[in-house]
């Protein structure tokens, strides 16, 4: 084995061993023409050494990549490669659908839910799928298997007590609002 190989290899092994993660990169080009000699022992090396614990600081990377890894192929992770704010998009919605001003906070509603995957994307108006794709970069008709992952909400039963004589009246729904421009963009469908 060279000098050369033996030292960097020594010096690599040491700092690893007092739990310092030297960069093996580093250290290969330092080796310069053995650098293929110094890689086989620094892999070798690094197969048997048991890596130790992390620190707070690479778990805390970890956590991060992880994080953005399962955010990539969502709406979230376009719109944040593209350093978009949630109000920007729905400030483009607005724009794109001369949408009155008063009805913002709705579409900010609206939106948020289709990209934390409250609101099947299939019910999205195709219009929408265009804008949004002009906007995050990508093909509109492509999106819709972007949006956040559904949430499955679990429904609420009520037993009545059959040993209860009173008979409530059954409650009275209100009146559904009738739908807007907004609800017919989020919840028409293509």
């Amino acid at each position: 084995m060279n000098e050369r190989v033996e030292a960097l290899f020594d010096d690599f092994a040491a700092r690893f061993a007092r739990g310092e993660r030297p960069d093996p990169h580093t250290y290969l080009a330092r080796a310069g023409g053995q650098a293929d000699e110094l890689a086989r022992l620094l892999d070798a090396y690094l197969v048997l050494v048991p890596p130790g614990e992390p620190s707070a600081d690479d778990r805390a990377r970890v956590r991060l990549l992880a994080l953005e890894a399962m955010e990539e192929g969502t709406l979230l992770g376009l719109r944040k490669r593209g350093g978009l704010s949630r109000g920007a998009v729905v400030d483009a919605i607005v724009t794109a659908f001369s949408l009155d001003e008063g009805k913002r906070e709705k579409v900010r509603r609206y939106y948020h839910e289709l990209e934390s995957g409250q609101l099947d994307p299939k019910r999205v108006n195709g219009k929408l799928w265009l804008v949004l794709g002009k906007l995050l970069g990508a093909p509109g008709e492509r999106l819709a298997g972007l949006a956040g992952p559904q949430v499955v909400a679990a429904s609420a039963l009520y037993r009545r007590d059959p040993d209860t004589d009173a008979i409530e009246p059954p409650m009275t729904a209100a009146a559904p609002d009738e739908p807007d421009e907004v609800d017919r963009l989020f919840l028409s469908g293509p």
